[in-house]
């Protein structure tokens, strides 16, 4: 009765009532209201209280089950990404892994056969007795120069295999462009020479 006023006034409605109990706990009840007739006259008021506790409980804890669900299956997701995308990212390992370990073994078997062309185009280069003509001896030079250049590539590709597992040093240098052009259009003369013509 304390909360009567809360009661609903209007007829045929319906409240939801809010009350505590003398040690603290809450009640939640329905109420509502309908007219008492008799014959053709309303002769009193029936006021009816439903207690929905037992509603809000079951809401709760359905709610609760639900976030926990939700949190299952949330990790379940993110494990199942996870994995996917390992098994998905081992191919791409698997072939980075065998392209590095080619340009290793292509720079390493390079190595001998640039070497000896090496030490080849250096005996002509010391060798006195033989009588090369100006053009012989420009391209022994060219040849010299060009298997240096293949070299520092061999070598650029090693470092470039080995990069992942060391840290990878970085070089700086002044480079005379000028010079670097002249040389660059010398060793492409050729080149070009037969390429007019054909």
């Amino acid at each position: 009765m304390s909360h009567k006023d809360d009661w609903p006034k209007k007829l045929n409605t319906s409240r939801l009532l809010r009350m505590h109990g003398a040690n603290g706990e809450r009640y939640r009840y329905l109420a509502a209201v309908a007219p008492v007739i008799d014959g053709d006259k309303q002769v009193g008021r029936l006021y009816m209280f439903k207690n929905m506790e037992f509603y809000y409980h079951a809401a709760y804890k359905t709610l609760f089950l639900l976030l926990c669900m939700a949190l299952v299956l949330y990790f379940a997701a993110c494990y199942f990404g996870y994995w996917l995308a390992g098994r998905n990212i081992r191919p791409i390992s698997n072939m980075y892994a065998k392209q590095q370990q080619f340009t290793a073994d292509a720079s390493h078997e390079m190595r001998t056969p640039l070497a000896v062309m090496k030490l080849a185009v250096q005996g002509l280069q010391e060798d006195e007795d033989s009588r090369l003509s100006d053009f012989a001896k420009e391209s022994v030079d060219m040849l010299q120069s060009e298997s240096e250049r293949l070299s520092r590539l061999t070598e650029n590709l090693m470092t470039l295999a080995r990069s992942d597992e060391d840290f990878l040093p970085v070089y700086t240098a002044q480079v005379d462009i000028t010079a670097l052009c002249k040389k660059v259009a010398s060793q492409m003369s050729l080149l070009a020479a037969e390429k007019s013509c054909s």
